[in-house]
Order: structure tokens, then C-alpha cells, then sequence
């Protein structure tokens, strides 16, 4: 089976802050995509999450990449528990 590798551009990512799933530390990763998606609440009714995507491996790139998307990390989080979405490099 073929592996397709993705190239991941530091000009194109994400800092992003939230809060712990406990909501008392925050958080901040480098995410190739943050974006809302449709998800279900503990209560079963459906709700809005924000995706985070990230590549684990590669939390302060300086180049340009290669990534193998089975790498990537997914975190859904409550759209409250969001603090703040910057770009990664400041031009």
C-alpha cells in the first residue's frame, strides 16, 4: 500500500490556546487546521466541536516538511474551551 506524505508549510500554521479538558491549565499547540465540526454532547444532542489537528513529532518547525498522515493527532474541544488562534510564524 502507498504512503502519501503531506508538506507542511510553517507560514501556514496555527498557534492555538485552549483550556484542559478539566479547564484549569491551558494549552497552546502548533495545528495544521483548527475548525469547527459537527459533534455529539455527553447528552447525545448534536453540538459544534473545534477540531484541532497536529503533528505531535513537530510542535516548532522552522522548514518546510514532509509529514506521513497517519502521524497526525486529533483533539476535539468545546468551542468555549478555545483561547485564541495566531499564526505560527509572525511576519
Amino acid at each position: 500500500m502507498t504512503s502519501y506524505e503531506l508538506l507542511v508549510d510553517p507560514q501556514r500554521l496555527l498557534r492555538v490556546r485552549f483550556l484542559d479538558p478539566a479547564g484549569h491549565t491551558e494549552q497552546s499547540l502548533v495545528a495544521l487546521t483548527c475548525a469547527y465540526v459537527p459533534a455529539r454532547g455527553p447528552d447525545g444532542k448534536h453540538r459544534v466541536a473545534v477540531e484541532i489537528v497536529v503533528d505531535p513529532a513537530m510542535q516548532n518547525p522552522g522548514v518546510a516538511y514532509y509529514c506521513d498522515p497517519q502521524r497526525l493527532q486529533r483533539h476535539v474541544i468545546p468551542p468555549g474551551s478555545l483561547r485564541g488562534i495566531h499564526p505560527y510564524l509572525s511576519a
